[in-house]
């Protein structure tokens, strides 16, 4: 080999020594780029998933209060009926009772966070499994009901509103 032979493969082993540096910083920038993406994109999916279960959680208390309040309110008639009877009374008895209990359920859901609801959710079905695949099944009938007679609903506005059209 000649001198300069010499120096121009010490000056190629160079380059490549150090372009393979650049490329290993630039993919351990990229990589840093690509985490920071994708710690702001969870932390922007965390953000609206809370707003969306705090907001969930407050329909889930107005309508739990409008239960017990309707639910008061028939023992209230019960009880002002002209025909004072004890199964009418017993039964109002029952229903200021039931209120209640779903009373504190409100205030509980009101006032726990996410972590704790979930927590105890669990602690429950572990204890009763019974009870939470009862309570399970029974608000997955109530729900279904609930869309099948409000899909119902609409299909009714929309039939009287191309009545009215025509």
């Amino acid at each position: 080999m000649t001198p300069n032979t010499a120096k121009e493969q010490t000056a190629k082993t160079e380059t490549q020594e150090n372009g393979g540096n650049k490329t290993a910083e630039t993919n351990s920038n990229d990589s840093i780029s690509v985490k920071s993406l994708a710690n702001d994109a969870l932390g922007q999916v965390k953000e609206k998933t809370a707003g969306v279960l705090d907001e969930q959680k407050e329909n889930l208390t107005s309508g739990l209060k409008g239960v017990a309040d309707s639910i008061r309110k028939v023992g209230e008639n019960l009880r002002d009926t002209d025909e004072q009877n004890k199964v009418g009374e017993v039964t109002a008895q029952y229903g200021d009772a039931f209120a209640q209990q779903i009373e504190k359920l409100t205030n509980y859901v009101e006032n726990a966070n996410l972590r704790d609801l979930m927590r105890d959710g669990e602690r429950f079905a572990r204890q009763q499994p019974a009870i939470f695949i009862g309570a399970a099944f029974a608000v997955g009938f109530l729900a279904a009901r609930f869309l099948k007679s409000s899909s119902g609903a609409s299909k009714n506005i929309g039939n009287s509103n191309r009545q009215s059209a025509i």
